[in-house]
């Protein structure tokens, strides 16, 4: 969890907590003791804070940064950092004004087979890429989209786009840039939720090339995350755990085959270098330290995620009604 990272961070010691619900708030005050605040206000405007780190529902994200922004405060938030890309550009106006930073949980960033697809492409060998295909497949229950945080979109904003694949969509981002047009369909094959559970995307990047992206939670699906870019002189693929590059046939990669928050997967994850958010919050603390900007997590980076997920929406919810 956060608050485990945070409290046994070198940089950040977590002071004080506030949360609607109260009975959690009051457990997770006293195990890690911190001050149980009765509102935000009370913890922007009567303690002494250099950073507020937001993870709560999706809906709230936006209006906390803002608020913590506005008080001079600088803020970490949890993905995504609001539902429309002018919000997004509001923070991260704010931030620059003050000369705070505002960063957001994108860990992906940080994994280090990711690291090593952006050192190989830096290099320039790969030519012009032409085209490409991401599979995001996350099987849920339906135990999972029976919390009102995961199943409404007022409270958070989408579904699988907007709470499992964003992660990878914002990689895609920083890889190619703008993105130019959006075609695409949202679909519930398994789930009878107001969120979408599945999701197609036709990307076309102002750089050039188009990108196909298919997100879902439907449990037919066998687990996998894995992006296949083919550019001029050969073919990319990577995941969470590994990259490869072929010249002449298809790349495979080693599959994850484990999920969730056992000690096998934590142990497993770390070896893999799997970015999380102990990542982050080294990252913010570069920007204490060191006073830099040159921070990989800064939500100044993830404007252009956050503009393909509202306008895909937009369009795609049209159809839809």
């Amino acid at each position: 969890s956060h608050l485990s990272a945070l409290a046994k961070s070198r940089t950040f010691e977590p002071a004080v907590i506030y949360g609607r619900n109260k009975e959690r708030i009051s457990f997770l005050a006293n195990k890690f003791d911190l001050i149980a605040a009765d509102s935000l206000e009370e913890i922007l405007d009567g303690h002494n804070v250099s950073l507020v780190d937001i993870s709560t529902s999706n809906d709230l994200h936006y209006s906390y940064a803002l608020a913590a922004l506005q008080a001079g405060i600088s803020v970490i938030v949890e993905k995504p950092a609001a539902f429309t890309s002018s919000n997004v550009e509001t923070l991260v106006d704010e931030a620059k004004k003050r000369d705070l930073m505002v960063s957001i949980c994108f860990q992906k960033r940080f994994n280090k087979s990711f690291k090593r697809v952006l050192s190989f492409l830096a290099k320039g060998d790969q030519g012009t890429f032409l085209h490409g295909e991401t599979n995001v497949f996350m099987p849920r229950k339906s135990s999972y989209y029976k919390s009102k945080w995961h199943n409404s979109v007022e409270l958070a904003g989408g579904g699988v786009l907007i709470y499992h694949a964003i992660h990878d969509l914002d990689l895609l981002c920083l890889l190619l840039g703008k993105v130019k047009s959006i075609d695409g369909e949202i679909q519930n094959t398994y789930h009878s939720t107001e969120v979408e559970d599945t999701v197609h995307l036709i990307m076309n990047f102002g750089s050039g090339g188009t990108h196909h992206f298919h997100a879902s939670t439907d449990p037919g699906h066998t687990p996998r995350i894995e992006t296949r870019m083919v550019f001029e002189n050969g073919t990319l693929s990577f995941n969470d755990i590994g990259h490869k590059w072929s010249r002449y046939k298809e790349p495979v990669l080693k599959v994850r085959s484990y999920a969730g928050n056992s000690l096998k997967s934590r142990i497993l994850d770390r070896f893999y270098g799997l970015g999380n958010y102990r990542d982050i919050l080294g990252d913010m603390g570069s920007f204490f330290s060191k006073k830099t900007d040159n921070v990989t997590s800064k939500l100044a980076t993830a404007v252009e995620t956050h503009r393909v997920i509202e306008t895909f929406y937009n369009q795609a919810r049209k159809i839809e009604s």
